[in-house]
């Protein structure tokens, strides 16, 4: 049997939530992201379907299930605190960074000596 990401997300099951939901959206004040994430959760409580509510936004389907997902985990309180993730790199640490400064002044240097153009990027 086959059950749609749809079938599965809910709208917010009381009038608070929704009321707490459009005050977040109507809040000139919340951070975009918030915002945003709570346009597509009040067009779902409107009964937008998935692919209308990814035209308005012009989010990924991905992520906006993932959005969905939070909300029925968290409630409106946890949607509204955005979850830490880990960065896609790994910051270099000061030992990496001294070394690039320190050749990227070498680089310039030279360049300054030989009367190169460097271009930079």
């Amino acid at each position: 049997m086959l059950i749609s990401m749809r079938a599965r997300i809910d709208a917010p099951a009381t009038a608070d939530g929704r009321d707490r939901l459009e005050a977040i959206v109507g809040d000139r004040n919340h951070p975009q992201a918030c915002v945003a994430r709570g346009r597509t959760r009040v067009a779902t409580a409107d009964g937008c379907g998935t692919s209308e509510i990814v035209r308005r936004s012009g989010l990924p389907r991905l992520a906006l299930w993932r959005w969905h997902v939070r909300l029925m985990r968290a409630g409106v309180g946890g949607f509204v605190r955005d979850k830490i993730r880990k960065p896609a790199r790994v910051p270099l640490g000061c030992a990496e960074n001294m070394a690039a400064v320190a050749l990227f002044g070498l680089i310039i240097a030279l360049a300054a000596r030989s009367q190169l153009k460097v271009e930079m990027p």
